[in-house]
């Protein structure tokens, strides 16, 4: 059976995507042929989800209260690893994990079915370009939520432990094109450049999560939710959700490939300079060091 960072779990017309703790999985995941990662696993099956007729909602939560889907921590990225994640070094490139997050984020954009994110721990990285691509967010009030691309490791937990990539990258797995649609520009710019950390309940302050609840209420206000969507006519609510992401679908369209392919670029580029925070304009200040 095929090893995976997700868990799909049915039930009756409400099907819940279970995110595996991101840095466990993986390291279990290296040791399975074959092994669908986190980016390629939530895309296949919300496009297979999409078109079963039987799902009226989908659910996306982490399968452990206290980590949504969160960026590893120190010590993850070894040199080997680094070097493993530059393309120049894996001719077959990185296909599977960069289609992966850009199918994710089409997919949430197109389908007609709405989309809940039970945000039930932290969110980094391509974790939070899911909250943004869904169609409404229920967070415990606690969690983090952050862009770490560019965070160079300054990004903390609530135990003030760092964690993402200690080198820079262009937020290409969604949110860079999405989080314009939420913040006005000098609030997504920062967002974006700096890699702030909100909480949900600060997000919700701002008109982004729609509801910031304790952990103990998050489970009832989401079923509660669902039970209302349930109760809505499928075709008229796809519709809906038609009509209203046009907007969503064309900020898709203006930005996401070339962040998305930026950040691939990004991949080669560091691998050969050697993954620095420093890298500039000049080709002769990356010659001279490391």
């Amino acid at each position: 059976m095929t090893f995976t960072a997700i868990d799909v779990e049915r039930n009756a017309s409400v099907a819940t995507i279970f995110i595996k703790p991101f840095e466990k999985t993986q390291a279990e995941g290296a040791n399975h042929p074959g092994y669908v990662d986190v980016h390629t696993a939530i895309a296949k099956s919300l496009e297979e989800l999409r078109w079963d007729d039987s799902i009226r909602v989908v659910v996306i939560t982490g399968s452990e209260d206290g980590e949504f889907y969160w960026a590893p921590g120190p010590g993850y990225y070894t040199p080997e690893k680094l070097n493993a994640m530059n393309p120049y070094n894996r001719p077959a490139g990185r296909w599977s994990h960069e289609q992966g997050a850009t199918r994710i984020t089409e997919t949430l954009a197109l389908m007609e079915k709405p989309v809940i994110a039970k945000v039930n721990g932290h969110a980094s990285s391509n974790g939070q370009a899911i909250l943004f691509g869904c169609d409404l967010i229920v967070a415990w009030e606690d969690a983090i939520i952050t862009d770490n691309h560019l965070g160079l490791g300054e990004v903390t937990d609530h135990e003030g432990v760092s964690h993402g990539y200690p080198f820079a990258m262009t937020p290409g797995d969604g949110a860079g094109a999405l989080v314009p649609l939420f913040m006005p520009p000098t609030k997504a710019k920062e967002y974006l450049f700096l890699s702030p950390a909100y909480t949900a309940k600060e997000f919700a302050a701002m008109n982004i999560v729609n509801y910031a609840v304790t952990m103990e209420e998050l489970d009832g206000v989401t079923d509660r939710l669902v039970q209302k969507l349930l109760l809505r006519p499928a075709r008229l609510l796809a519709r809906t959700k038609r009509g209203v992401n046009k907007q969503l679908v064309n900020q898709m369209n203006l930005s996401f490939d070339v962040l998305g392919y930026s950040e691939a670029l990004d991949f080669w580029e560091q691998g050969r300079d050697g993954w620095r925070p420093d890298l500039t304009f000049a080709p002769e200040a990356t010659e001279t060091k490391g």
